[in-house]
């Protein structure tokens, strides 16, 4: 899957416009000047495919992508990143455009892409010119730490540290953020009493600015509880001092944690006597956070000394955080009579907190008295909060009836009766939300207000019928030229979704969509492209694989509707299918597409070409690789990509000459290094098969050198060199290497049996049993059978002997003797006592007949789970039992 959450980025370029007015829809003019801002680029760039000199458009689309960053869109700036790639808009070959890429790829969670990026941009040339070397700084430190090497980071950061001792506090601003990002890491990689001091003296000499961020920085530590009570002690004196910070309770809970209970009760106490107006601001959820037990004793122990000790002197806040306090921990009588004291006074917001304190702890009464109060002094403001009450009691009659009288209150009709609407939606109660929306409609005859709402409801109640008329609604009451941007199918899934409603509207739609009048619907195309998304989202591979098997009328007309839309349909749904794993139904999608029209979509024909190969179609991979390779669209990763893939489909199938040819059209001193490393162990495996040793043996070590992917196989492969030429020793200690590599892996389970036989071989064995094994890997059957059948005359009957005629057997099959490989394996199976070998047998005939009873993989699974044998029969059991669903989708309804 790595690699290949770029599919579908193509389709951004022309969908950027639509993707904005979702994002800004309803929330005010400044957000629709901000959409205009970003929908202006989009056009220019689209016109940019005629202009060959669209600079200035380009750097103010840049802009927008670093925008974007900077207000933490950054899912948005990908997409964006992604289209500018694909459309060829943007070159990787800019080291603004990498710098923004691997800041983008390290803000979605994909550190080691962003590592690769970053590599790839100091091999740029006067990329020092163009980029911010404290932004790379900043982004390769978060890269580093998030792929585990927090030491490197750290090493990083102290290269460009100050001298704090040449500096005069309070230090400046990009001195202490320095600093703070220096003390971050020193507690990540362990070094706690440094990471401490360094943060404590940032809170007494660094900018003020980053006070809240250095506290912040502290609680963090704390939390790790790598703080000793002398820092609780010096952290006392310096909260008072920090304006807008209430963390006396946080501090007291991470002191509890770290044993020092008596440090924690300090803490509590001056919190609650001193800062009674700074803890209310986040008691309740901080009480809510909190377990019941000892740490929750010690605060209503607190709170119960301070009250005794202030009587009838205590401050409302006291009396608020009590009252909080003792309905947390249970304690209600004392809640209630603190509550009782509080509602005397006549302060709206105190009497809002008496009503809800009653409400909670059940005097619905007394809660009820106070809000019809309230709401004599302030109509509608809080029949929100009363009819919730009642909802609370359990009397949802009474709270829809006080509810009602929203729309009244209101001085504009439409805006009182969508807050009606919207509560109800809000609260649960759909049927009548929906309702409301109507009367809404009625009432003020101007539907296009309402549609939406009402649209969302439908969607939550699955009333399929009524969701489909709204959006038509919408579509003929909006400005000509905006429907699709607004009303689109990923919109209305987002809030099927929310309201987990998805599986049974997608159910209720494809009920829809099968109707005869469905044809003729105006709403048709849009109900298609929703059940499209549905299906994909839901992952309802039996709905698209009947649609492609025996499609509706209504989908027959979609088709027929406009040039290329089936195309284009197949196109998106099998993409969106590889891109989640369903390769089987993908290519059976894609294949269906004439191969000319995968030149105008990359991702397409990507995406074709990875399910082929994942699916065992080797020829066919190919065939989608080289139409990639000759499209004009092609960027140069995606020339790259290409390349390697078919060498590497190539030597899959034993064409070392095929794939050298394609590896040859790479110059890879001049590419990233990860690409470097991947052309030169496929080179050297190449090498290795055409038994070009001092080729092969050169690329090998050049893997090694490098030190990243592919570690393993060279070493596997330097083994079997060595043991190609006789030096024993030498491969065994190479087998043993991969051991420790690839621990679990195929490689280690092969230089293990290389290392287990070797010990069961004698000296005049081991040159049969070498050759056998590389020329086997190699492809050279004739010669691999040769060795073979030479090695079982040298040996007698055991694991050793059993091994080799398995080995025999497979090739036997390989060269097309299929019956006489059969009954080699056949004659083994009764004769060996290796259980394991007799599993692995199994599995490779029921792979070999292509048997689809899952149960008898099942078997294999059960018998041997923690092994290979037993994870490559699981994901044949659980391919079977995939078909088998396939299949059923389908067959006939009796």
């Amino acid at each position: 899957m790595k690699g290949r959450f770029l599919i579908n980025s193509h389709r951004l370029i022309t969908e950027i416009p639509v993707f904005l007015t979702h994002r800004f829809l309803g929330y005010g003019i400044t957000s629709f000047f901000i959409a205009v801002v970003f929908f202006t680029p989009c056009a220019v760039f689209r016109a940019e495919a005629q202009d060959p000199k669209p600079r200035p458009a380009r750097d103010s689309f840049i802009d927008a992508i670093e925008r974007n960053l900077q207000v933490g869109r950054n899912r948005e700036a990908l997409h964006l990143l992604n289209a500018l790639r694909n459309h060829n808009i943007q070159t990787v070959d800019e080291p603004l455009f990498v710098f923004l890429e691997a800041q983008a790829l390290m803000s979605n969670g994909f550190p080691e892409e962003a590592q690769h990026r970053i590599e790839l941009l100091r091999t740029l040339p006067n990329w020092e010119d163009v980029i911010d070397g404290e932004k790379l700084l900043a982004v390769e430190v978060q890269v580093l730490k998030a792929v585990g090497q927090p030491l490197d980071a750290l090493g990083l950061v102290e290269q460009d540290l100050p001298e704090l001792d040449l500096i005069d506090p309070p230090y400046p601003v990009d001195t202490t953020q320095k600093y703070l990002l220096y003390g971050d890491l020193q507690l990540a990689c362990g070094r706690f009493e440094e990471g401490v001091y360094t943060l404590f003296d940032l809170l007494l000499n660094g900018s003020r600015r980053f006070r809240d961020d250095v506290t912040q920085a502290l609680l963090a530590a704390a939390n790790q509880q790598v703080l000793k009570p002398e820092d609780y002690e010096r952290l006392l004196k310096f909260l008072p001092d920090i304006p807008g910070i209430s963390l006396w309770n946080e501090f007291s809970k991470s002191a509890f944690r770290s044993g020092y209970h008596e440090m924690a009760s300090t803490f509590l106490l001056e919190g609650l006597t001193d800062h009674a107006p700074k803890l209310r601001l986040n008691w309740e959820e901080f009480l809510r956070d909190q377990e019941e037990g000892p740490f929750l004793d010690l605060v209503g122990e607190t709170v119960s000394e301070i009250l005794d000790g202030t009587g009838e002197n205590k401050s409302l806040d006291l009396q608020i955080l009590a009252a909080q306090t003792y309905r947390r921990i249970g304690d209600s009588e004392r809640a209630i009579e603190l509550t009782r004291e509080i509602a005397t006074n006549r302060d709206l917001s105190l009497q809002l907190f008496a009503a809800r304190m009653y409400g909670d702890e059940g005097y619905f009464d007394e809660a009820s008295e106070i809000y019809e109060d309230l709401e004599t002094r302030a109509p509608g403001k809080f029949l929100e909060a009363w009819g919730s009450l009642y909802v609370q009691s359990g009397d949802t009659d009474q709270a829809l009836k006080i509810w009602s009288r929203i729309p009244d209150t209101h001085a504009n009709s439409v805006e009182g009766y969508l807050l009606w609407g919207r509560l109800l939606e809000e609260k649960g109660f759909l049927e009548e939300s929906k309702n409301a929306f109507l009367a809404g409609i009625e009432k003020t005859r101007k539907p296009i207000h309402f549609a939406y709402e009402l649209l969302e409801v439908s969607l939550s109640l699955s009333d399929v019928e009524g969701a489909l008329v709204a959006y038509e609604t919408l579509r003929g009451q909006t400005s000509p030229g905006t429907t699709k941007s607004v009303w689109t199918p990923g919109r209305l899934l987002t809030q099927l979704k929310r309201t987990q409603q998805a599986e049974v509207f997608a159910h209720k739609l494809a009920e829809v969509i099968g109707a005869t009048s469905t044809v003729q619907a105006e709403w048709r195309d849009f109900a298609i492209e929703l059940a499209t998304d549905l299906a994909l989202q839901l992952n309802k591979v039996e709905i698209i694989s009947n649609w492609i098997h025996s499609p509706s009328p209504a989908l027959v007309a979609y088709w027929e509707s406009a040039p290329l839309r089936k195309t284009n349909h197949f196109l998106n749904m099998g993409s969106e299918l590889s891109f989640r794993g369903e390769d089987l139904l993908a290519v059976q999608v894609l294949d269906r597409v004439d191969p000319p029209l995968f030149d105008l979509k990359i991702d397409a024909a990507e995406a074709a070409a990875r399910s082929h190969e994942s699916i065992g179609q080797a020829s066919e991979a190919i065939r989608y690789w080289e139409i990639i390779h000759r499209s004009n669209r092609a960027s140069r990763m995606n020339l790259r990509e290409a390349e390697m893939a078919i060498a590497r489909l190539h030597l899959e199938e034993y064409r070392a000459g095929e794939a050298l040819k394609w590896l040859n059209q790479i110059d890879e001193d001049k590419e990233p290094r990860t690409i470097m490393v991947e052309v030169k162990f496929l080179k050297g495996l190449a090498y290795s098969r055409l038994h070009e040793k001092r080729k092969a043996i050169r690329y090998l070590e050049d893997v090694l050198t490098l030190g990243m992917k592919h570690a393993a196989g060279a070493v596997f492969w330097l083994a079997e060199w060595e043991l190609w030429q006789r030096n024993h020793e030498e491969a065994e200690e190479l087998y043993r290497q991969v051991l420790s590599m690839d621990p679990g892996q195929r490689l280690a389970n092969d230089s293990l049996e290389r290392l287990r036989h070797l010990t069961q071989l004698e000296e005049e064995q081991i040159p049969a049993y070498s050759l056998a094994a590389f020329f086997e890997a190699g492809g050279n059957w004739s010669d691999a059978e040769e060795n073979y059948r030479k090695l079982a005359s040298l040996i007698e009957s055991g694991d050793l002997s059993d091994w080799a005629y398995y080995r025999l057997g497979s090739l036997l099959i390989r060269t097309g003797r299929h019956e006489e490989g059969m009954d080699q394996w056949s004659l083994l199976l009764e004769r060996t006592s290796s259980e394991t070998l007799k599993r692995k047998i199994r599995l490779e005939i029921l792979k070999i007949r292509q048997s689809d009873q899952a149960e008898l993989f099942e078997e294999i699974v059960m018998e041997d789970p923690n092994s290979l044998i037993g994870d490559l029969a699981r994901d044949e059991m659980l391919s079977a039992m995939e078909e088998a669903e396939v299949d059923k989708s389908h067959s006939p309804i009796p």
